[in-house]
């Protein structure tokens, strides 16, 4: 669980992908979000802050999906 407030609590995140990555050797990055679309611009810049997205790496997108109803 993450708040989209606090962009401190995306590091663990952060963290957790490149660990991942550098077992794996994987290259490609999707991340899926499926959140408020007012949270859209604020969670893109903490993703590429922390450089789980890198803006000029084509291999790595990020998919929204705007969710529908509260639970």
């Amino acid at each position: 669980k993450i708040d989209f407030e606090k962009p401190e609590s995306f590091t663990a995140l952060a963290r957790a992908i490149l660990a991942r990555e550098k077992l794996s050797g994987g290259k490609n990055r999707l991340v899926y979000c499926a959140i408020d679309s007012h949270w859209y611009h604020v969670v893109t810049e903490i993703l590429c802050k922390e450089q789980v997205l890198i803006r000029s790496n084509p291999q790595h997108r990020i998919v929204y999906e705007k969710p529908f109803g509260w639970d």
